[in-house]
């Protein structure tokens, strides 16, 4: 089996002579030398990889991987590179959560509480990065404003099912709410509720040029086109929310529902 290592680091090799700036090749390399444990030369590949293209992301999978085997020692370099994944992926919440943990994991406490902060002002339903920066008794600014945003986001989400005429008006005072693709789906729900379709889809609709693959609102969409009767559009929405998120069982049962009505 390590002959058919070497045999593969071969080929990848010779292939870069003719291709040097296919970043498949150089992260299929790196992939090959992390097999047989040559992980200096690996690392360097896969940064070559994500130099040539950085929304690669299997390559910052592969460098965490490969800083984790020594964690103390590669603990904040790890950090550094994950938080640029999580600065061109910005709402997944994998790249924060990696990010943070190399620098907890190197006494980088500010650091691991910036990123935090960060991905919950990105992602204000996901719980988990509240907690930490709880449990790490965050102070600075920005934890406290994404702390109190997490919060706010969750009171009005209640607030739409006991009023949602009340939770609009608040939803749409918000300082942040003008460029913030959060409050403006709180809003398209608070409208729904209301039976404003109208003005629901045209608010989904600006959700989702701020953040296309933002799977509730493409499900709000399509909840939308189903009540006004447009069942092949309501499809149309949910295989898209389906392109993202494949394994998305709510929307694959409501796919096949409104399938049927077309």
């Amino acid at each position: 089996r390590l002959g058919e290592y070497d045999k593969a680091e071969r080929y990848y090799v010779e292939a870069l002579k003719s291709n040097a700036g296919y970043d498949e090749i150089f992260f299929n390399l790196a992939v090959i030398r992390v097999k047989t444990g040559k992980l200096s030369e690996a690392e360097k590949d896969f940064r070559t990889a994500l130099f040539i293209n950085p929304f690669n992301k299997p390559a910052y999978q592969g460098l965490a991987e490969i800083y984790m085997k020594d964690l103390k020692a590669n603990a904040v370099k790890g950090g550094e590179i994950i938080e640029k994944g999580a600065d061109l992926f910005e709402y997944d919440p994998a790249f924060y959560d990696m990010s943070a943990y190399f620098y907890l994991s190197g006494g980088e406490i500010e650091r691991a509480v910036e990123i935090y902060s960060r991905g919950l002002l990105k992602n204000p339903f996901y719980t988990p990065f509240y907690e930490r920066l709880l449990n790490l008794k965050a102070k600075s600014k920005t934890a406290k404003d994404a702390m109190a945003f997490y919060s706010f986001c969750r009171e009005m989400d209640l607030r739409i099912n006991r009023n949602p005429r009340e939770a609009l008006s608040a939803i749409e005072e918000a300082f942040a709410y003008k460029d913030n693709y959060f409050l403006k789906y709180l809003s398209a729900k608070a409208l729904f509720a209301l039976g404003d379709l109208d003005s629901a889809q045209i608010r989904l609709g600006e959700v989702l040029k701020l953040r296309a693959d933002f799977s509730d609102a493409l499900y709000g969409l399509a909840a939308v086109y189903e009540k006004k009767g447009r069942y092949k559009d309501a499809a149309e929405t949910l295989k898209k929310l389906l392109s993202f998120e494949p394994q998305n069982v709510k929307a694959a049962a409501k796919l096949e529902e409104v399938s049927k009505k077309i």
